[in-house]
């Protein structure tokens, strides 16, 4: 995979190539703001985005709701939590405090996890995530909060 052969979605409402910022790419104006992250030879395009743990992060408006994708790519050998995608390592997160319609792609156990909310439901992947090569990683959300990977 590289950026010469990416296939992009048309229209996308917020696409973060993350190199070297997190700037948004979809000409939508929903830029976001890199905390402590570094950046690192990626798999789809030149850099892709590193982060150190709970202190990193990259923060965008919120710019999901209805029916939506979220899809990225990721290397690690790290182990999330157990249970319900909100106890993993958050990957990509829109999570709110009590009964409402949020989501997260997080890392649970070995494997992906998403997680709607209201009510809270978590699926994951059926392989293994944490084995250090690139995986691509796709999370698809139809209303009402139907999902599938």
């Amino acid at each position: 995979m590289s950026a010469s052969n990416l296939v992009v979605a048309p229209n996308p409402l917020a696409w973060y190539q993350l190199e070297g910022n997190g700037n948004d790419s979809s000409g939508n104006g929903y830029n976001g703001t890199a905390n402590i992250m570094s950046y690192v030879a990626g798999v789809a395009g030149a850099q892709a985005a590193a982060f150190n743990g709970s202190s990193s992060n990259m923060q965008s408006p919120r710019s999901v709701s209805n029916d939506f994708t979220v899809a990225f790519w990721m290397k690690t050998k790290q182990t999330g939590g157990a249970g319900q995608g909100s106890a993993g390592k958050g990957l990509v997160d829109a999570s709110v405090g009590g009964t409402t319609n949020d989501f997260e792609v997080s890392l649970v156990g070995a494997s992906a996890a998403f997680g709607v909310g209201n009510p809270d439901t978590t699926i994951n992947s059926t392989i293994a995530i944490n084995d250090g090569q690139w995986h691509h990683v796709a999370a698809i959300c139809v209303s009402p909060m139907l999902s599938h990977w």
